[in-house]
């Protein structure tokens, strides 16, 4: 075997004492210890151990404080492949430390052996204080009588055990990721600073920001707002130069002005040219209902009192078409159209607007569409995704146009740049982009992008596509167990949603619901429900997989996806535990056998081979067994696990599932019209009404009617 070459250190001795040695490779951490011992005279005993920050090789009688793995069986040489040098401590009490740093190895080292090949300093006398106290040090070191004590000490090769092995790599690729991320940190950090910088030269709002400002905080939230039509003082070239270095590039960015237009240009002036030039790239931004509202504008009297739209009104002022201030206290706020107002909308009226916006609006919703199936995708893909499922025959640069100029501008969802890859991606706007490219990063960086159809982004949109059922179940649920009505349920499927496709875990969503007060029905019906969301929506961070279909693709476990944060959950089921506070792989059992298990038969087996396996009753467990009972009308069965539960915790939803078990049985006995069939005396005085109950029905915990005391399921209703 190969030598290491190790320079040993007492630390904080002056002058320094070492020793440098070489050591079979992979002799064991035992050998070493040994080595050491007899190195530095130490008479062994005393305790000892070695470490470095992420993990410890203690032996037999030493308790470990971190991730540890046994002297006897960790060669040295397998650990010193992940550092370069560690610690070893000898005696507790006096605490020598002694400094172990690796220098190189000797390939053609072929003892199985230590030496000594260089020392400095004499020994040190144990049990004295250790080097802080009036220690003395022995007599002179000789490094043949070490060396010969050594040559006597043969050594063998040990090998970690495999799952030992495992967790050291581990242990130190999770320090290496630390140590990339802190340098991917320390450079974010420059890079920010160097950002802080630039915007700390561009503090100041352009003129133009301001009026949006002012105009927004005019309006107060509202669609519309008295306007005052005064005289033009600026052209709208005159508008763009009060844009700063960075709105003028953005702008220059969104209509796809090349490098070569630019060159040795002022950018404002450019935007502003190439806007006059190509009059239909107003219409990227103003719809038809703007245009509508412009052209009343046109006819509006200086000083008089009109409405105008607050969307129309901040087009146009970012487009240079108008100009605002609204002074304090006044009633309607001054519009100043650009000096050039009717020439430029002028030419925007003599193309065919009309067909233009119906285009622009054709695209839109397509663009609608993708976003709305996938949340958030790369700009190259969401290009080849679009142009594919629809035939577009658009150009890259028309693309892109549409989608900066038309889609971001126009604030109809936003775009952004990954800080170190440099992708662009396009993403809804209520999106927290940032936390999803970092979860891709993660999980899907180098995988393709899950490949929707034009019909099935239209039933996404449309949410009648398979993957919306787990959120139509979940409305249902919020709406006749909890209580929701239409808009409420609406508005809390929207919140839900949005929290599932930013990749956080279901914890988050019963996070919302910690308010509510449920019972056990409600409690497994919003388990099933939630569960279900979470691995079932294609979400952005997985390039528009599911949890699921990731696991068919890539063979990762759909429940290790950031599904669970563990901490949350609890170690030990009892039988009032939630399902939804079960340990991770108990809950990942209950729901592959519900919902891998069509078949009404072999999910009750399913669901009882779970209950076996775990070896503990729990009501939500055995709840959900007794509604699958039910569901396939076996009654008595369900009864008796309902009941069960009913009597112990007086859940009003397990008396509910009693009485309807009892409501079905009555029907599939006797049937919804249930008369005599032969003559009767009474025929014709109501005997062939169909059944009905004279009194109140009475309830299973009700008071038994014959007066017993006794509650009437443990008396006549037996």
């Amino acid at each position: 075997m190969a030598g290491l070459i190790f320079k040993i250190t007492i630390e904080d001795t002056h002058p320094p004492v070492w020793r440098r040695i070489i050591f079979p490779e992979l002799a064991s951490f035992q050998d070493l210890h040994d080595v050491i011992q007899t190195a530095f005279g130490w008479d062994d005993d005393h305790l000892h151990i070695f470490s470095t920050q992420e993990l410890e090789i203690v032996g037999e009688d030493v308790d470990a404080y971190k991730d540890f793995v046994m002297e006897d069986i960790a060669s040295v040489g397998e650990i010193f492949h992940y550092v370069k040098s560690m610690r070893y401590i000898y005696d507790f009490g006096d605490e020598w430390k002694h400094k172990i740093v690796f220098e190189k190895t000797m390939e053609n080292y072929n003892e199985d052996f230590a030496t000594v090949l260089k020392a400095k300093g004499e020994n040190f006398e144990e049990d004295t204080g250790g080097i802080w106290y009036d220690v003395h040090q022995t007599q002179a070191y000789n490094i043949d009588t070490v060396n010969a004590k050594l040559a006597g000490m043969h050594f063998t090769k040990v090998s970690m055990a495999e799952r030992d092995r495992k967790m050291v790599k581990h242990i130190f690729e999770m320090k290496e990721n630390y140590n990339k991320f802190r340098q991917l940190f320390r450079q974010q950090a420059e890079d920010l600073l160097k950002k802080l910088d630039k915007q700390a030269e561009e503090k100041q709002k352009s003129v133009m920001h301001n009026m949006m400002d002012e105009w927004s905080s005019f309006c107060k939230g509202q669609d519309k707002a008295f306007v005052c039509r005064r005289a033009p003082q600026k052209t709208s070239r005159e508008m763009f130069m009060c844009l700063t270095e960075k709105e003028a590039s953005d702008y220059a960015k969104y209509l796809k002005i090349s490098e070569d237009e630019l060159a040795g240009r002022e950018v404002r002036n450019v935007v502003a040219e190439t806007l006059r030039l190509h009059p239909e790239y107003y219409l990227y931004v103003l719809d038809k209902h703007d245009i509508t509202q412009l052209q009343k504008f046109q006819k509006f009297e200086e000083n008089k009192k009109y409405q105008m739209a607050f969307d129309t009104v901040g087009r146009a002022i970012a487009l240079g078409l108008l100009s605002v201030k609204a002074p304090e206290g006044t009633q309607a706020s001054y519009l100043f159209p650009a000096s050039d107002f009717d020439e430029i909308f002028s030419s925007i009226l003599n193309l065919d607007w009309k067909k233009i916006c119906k285009r622009i609006q054709d695209i839109s919703a397509k663009f609608e569409k993708v976003l709305l199936s996938y949340g958030m995708i790369e700009m190259d893909a969401f290009y080849q995704i679009f142009t594919n499922a629809w035939g577009e025959q658009l150009s890259k640069e028309e693309f892109e146009r549409y989608v900066y100029w038309h889609g971001n501008f126009g604030m109809h969802f936003k775009t952004m740049t990954h800080a170190y890859t440099g992708e662009k991606f396009a993403v809804m706007c209520d999106m927290d982009a940032v936390s999803i490219v970092e979860k891709r990063d993660k999980y899907a960086k180098n995988l393709p992008y899950r490949k929707f159809s034009a019909k099935e982004m239209e039933e996404i949109a449309t949410y009648s596509s398979k993957s919306d059922e787990c959120w139509h179940m979940l409305g249902e649920t919020l709406h006749d167990q909890y209580g929701y009505d239409v808009e409420e349920t609406e508005e809390m499927i929207d919140h839900l949603r949005k929290i599932v496709m930013e990749g956080n875990g279901v914890q988050e969503l019963w996070d919302v619901f910690q308010d509510e007060e449920s019972t056990l029905i409600e409690q497994v019906e919003m388990w099933q429900c939630l569960l279900n969301a979470e691995l079932e929506t294609h979400l952005p961070m997985l390039n528009g997989y599911s949890r699921m279909e990731y696991e068919k693709k890539t063979g990762t476990n759909a429940f290790s996806i950031m599904l669970f944060d563990e901490s949350r959950l609890d170690k030990d089921i009892k039988r009032d535990t939630g399902l939804q506070k079960l340990p991770l792989k108990t809950q990942e059992m209950i729901y592959r056998a519900f919902f891998e298990n069509i078949i009404g038969k072999d999910r009750i087996k399913a669901l009882e081979q779970v209950k076996k396996k775990i070896q503990t009753e729990n009501d939500g467990l055995n709840f959900l067994i007794g509604m699958c009972y039910m569901a396939i009308e076996k009654y008595s069965k369900a009864n008796s696990i309902i009941e069960e539960i009913a009597d112990r915790t007086q859940d009003e939803s397990a008396f509910t599932m009693l009485d309807m078990m009892d409501d079905s049985l009555e029907t599939a006995m006797y049937g919804n019209d249930y008369y005599y069939d032969e003559w009767d005396a009474f025929a014709g005085v109501g005997m062939n009404e169909p059944y009905q109950r004279e009194k109140k029905k009475i309830g299973r915990n009700d008071p038994c009617p014959c007066g017993s005391g006794k509650k009437y399921k443990k008396c006549c209703g037996r």
